[in-house]
């Protein structure tokens, strides 16, 4: 999971968890972070609860890959929706514009 919440300690940092019928932990995603899983069996069951009902028009994304986050996945990726796809890289300055602040300082 990604932290996008840009006042953060922790903005655009990520953590990752390997969750096993056997190990029996759990992950709870935040409100202002992103999340994406991998599975690592074949015939793997996802379950998943939203706190909200689905509404497409606010529905946002990260790129798996994006150079900014260096995320480190335990696999190859082999296969992903055509959604995910196509998100794009990300830019910093899009979580501010999200969270209503408008001046962002050049670090």
């Amino acid at each position: 999971m990604v932290d996008l919440r840009p006042d953060s300690a922790t903005f655009l940092q990520w953590t990752a968890e390997i969750l096993t019928p056997d190990n029996g932990k759990m992950m709870y995603v935040p409100k202002g972070f992103a999340h994406g899983f991998q599975t690592l069996e074949d015939h793997s069951m996802v379950f998943y609860q939203v706190s909200e009902f689905y509404a497409p028009d606010y529905y946002r994304g990260v790129r798996w890959d994006d150079p900014l986050l260096k995320i480190e996945w335990p696999g190859p990726v082999t296969a992903m929706s055509e959604r995910d796809q196509s998100w794009k890289y990300c830019e910093p300055a899009q979580f501010f514009a999200l969270n209503g602040i408008v001046e962002i300082e050049a670090a």
